[in-house]
């Protein structure tokens, strides 16, 4: 599954290139979008890795965060919800 992972990483990183060329072009709305893409597909890969489940098609954020056992500070989960 590492190979698995790495490829949502992967996808990860281009979704977050592409958001930070929308930025910069002031296309707000498909940058947030390609947030949202990058925010799904390094958690997706984060459960891949630490749990060597595949992600449910459809899953929340939240829950894959919390699912996925990464350590995070603060309000993290309520942020992430709240992207949903």
């Amino acid at each position: 599954m590492a190979d698995e992972s790495e490829i949502w990483l992967s996808q990860a990183k281009e979704h977050w290139d592409d958001a930070n060329w929308l930025l910069e072009g002031r296309r707000y709305s498909a940058c947030l979008y390609s947030c949202h893409q990058t925010l799904e597909k390094a958690l997706k890969g984060a459960l891949v890795h630490t749990k060597k489940v595949v992600p449910h098609k459809g899953q929340q954020l939240e829950s894959m965060a919390r699912e996925s056992g990464l350590e995070m500070t603060g309000h993290c989960y309520e942020d992430i919800a709240e992207i949903t």
